[in-house]
């Protein structure tokens, strides 16, 4: 039996990191870093120092053709705990690529649990404006479910 890996995606302000640090508790998830630790630091790009290494607009690039994937599977494989049966990943932009996720753990059985909240949830706040607008984040929602339903 593979290894599964479950990634978990959605836009910022959807859930994932609260749903991320929940599962992660569990003695049977391997998580990046400390399980106890909650928020964007947590997040395997903040984590493993790729978020700092590039712009916003970078990140949200629509392809992230910019990605190592052959090294961001690797790192990635050095930190998490293989003995436990499920590996767990919470990164918001990798929304964009999931074809490239699954092609990065060709020996994994790679899973998604994808989050979405309503509009009203995403509206402007303390004057951050939203810039993943429905239009981008309906696109990036079908591009998963398209492909991973």
């Amino acid at each position: 039996e593979r290894p599964r890996i479950i990634f978990l995606l959605g836009y910022p302000r959807s859930g994932t990191s609260a749903l991320h640090f929940l599962l992660g508790t569990s003695a049977n998830v391997s998580t990046l870093g400390d399980p106890r630790q909650l928020g964007p630091d947590k997040e395997g790009w903040h984590y493993l120092g790729i978020k700092e290494a590039t712009t916003k607009d970078q990140r949200w690039d629509g392809e992230l053709a910019w990605v190592d994937w052959r090294r961001l599977s690797r790192i990635y494989r050095q930190h998490w705990n293989a003995s436990r049966p499920l590996l767990l990943e919470n990164s918001p932009p990798e929304i964009q690529a999931p074809e490239r996720l699954v092609a990065a753990f060709p020996d994994h059985d790679v899973r998604f649990l994808l989050l979405v909240r309503g509009e009203c949830t995403f509206c402007v706040r303390r004057g951050y404006p939203d810039a993943h607008g429905p239009a981008r984040r309906a696109e990036g929602y079908a591009r998963v479910l398209g492909r991973y339903p």
